[in-house]
């Protein structure tokens, strides 16, 4: 019975693929990833079985603004330079997707994994990303000013020259992350798990000296020729 159930979903599933293809030659697969925005993609969701043919998928510059992609398995997918501004990608699989230059403001990522995912040049002003996974993810030059990070896994990842000014990273994870000329001017940064990360040239001004010495602290950090308030006193 066990072995029939599989057989039965793989049936499913390559005749799901079969549509997916047939969708691509009916309209210029170009003209239709960048015309039918959100609404396409979520009328296209309710389909119990459709994030199985989301996997290395091929969108580029789309159009997904205010999609709803909730729970999608986009594992390895191309999003460069993608539209995804207000999008929901709440507990979406981004596992190594290439992110590069996407406008993902205002995205709703809470518990999303994208472990390894590369998102340099992404803009993620105002991003709901807390409790999600950035483990190892490649954020170089990235925007995530304002972001809400509270207890984001960012262990290993690489955000030197990012902007993470008054982002709120409580309690985040940012272990070996590599934050060199950083920007965190008046993040929150209380209760960060900082073990032999790399500041070196970080920004760190406007949050509180007290926090930045805390954080100085925990071994193996690194915090040469950074900018912070030292106390006077």
């Amino acid at each position: 019975m066990a072995n029939q159930e599989h057989v039965e979903r793989l049936n499913q599933e390559s005749a799901l693929r079969h549509r997916w293809r047939q969708s691509q030659e009916s309209v210029p697969w170009n003209q239709w990833r960048q015309s039918q925005g959100a609404m396409s993609w979520n009328q296209w969701r309710q389909h119990p079985d459709l994030w199985y043919v989301l996997r290395e998928v091929d969108l580029r510059e789309a159009n997904l603004c205010g999609a709803d992609l909730g729970e999608a398995n986009l594992n390895e997918a191309d999003l460069r330079r993608a539209d995804l501004r207000g999008a929901d990608l709440r507990e979406a699989n981004l596992d190594e997707a290439d992110l590069r230059g996407a406008d993902l403001r205002g995205a709703d990522l809470r518990e999303a994994s994208l472990g390894r995912a590369s998102l340099c040049g992404a803009d993620l002003r105002e991003a709901h990303l807390d409790r999600t996974n950035l483990y190892r993810a490649i954020l170089i030059g990235a925007n995530l000013s304002g972001a809400n990070l509270s207890r984001a896994d960012l262990s290993g990842a690489i955000l030197d020259g990012a902007n993470l000014s008054e982002a709120n990273l409580y309690r985040a994870n940012l272990s070996r992350a590599q934050l060199t000329k950083t920007v965190l001017q008046r993040a929150i940064l209380e209760q960060v798990m900082g073990k032999g990360a790399n500041f070196q040239g970080a920004d760190l001004r406007g949050i509180p000296w007290l926090i930045v010495m805390d954080l100085m602290l925990q071994s193996g950090a690194n915090f040469d020729e950074i900018q912070w308030d030292r106390s006077t006193d």
